[in-house]
């Protein structure tokens, strides 16, 4: 987490120091850099947790005007850091899923 009056933060790593270069204690700026992928993924918001299980609502539809929705149960990649969630299994790219509400929409069905 970054201090908001320094702008820094403190990171403990390891690595050759073979010059000696780097003393305990001292600053520096350095570039982390992790493989990217892409996946499929849903805001936290949208997932409705029932006890031991994981739900989202996709919209599956619209009869008189008005959207019609399904609960999916769904297995996620939860992270503790993260607003999103990966999803392993139950969604499709492309499917509309409610973020917001979903405990409201929960007791309509």
């Amino acid at each position: 987490m970054l201090d908001p009056t320094t702008r820094t933060a403190r990171v403990r790593c390891t690595f050759d120091n073979v010059d000696e270069l780097l003393k305990p204690e001292m600053y520096t700026t350095v570039e982390i850099s992790v493989d990217q992928r892409r996946t499929l993924a849903i805001p936290r918001d949208a997932v409705l947790r029932l006890g031991e299980y994981r739900t989202v609502f996709v919209q599956i539809g619209e009869s008189e005007g008005r959207a019609k929705f399904a609960r999916v149960p769904v297995d996620l990649e939860e992270r503790e850091s993260s607003p999103w969630l990966e999803v392993k299994h139950g969604l499709e790219p492309g499917q509309k899923v409610v973020t917001s509400g979903t405990i409201l929409l929960s007791q309509k069905l």
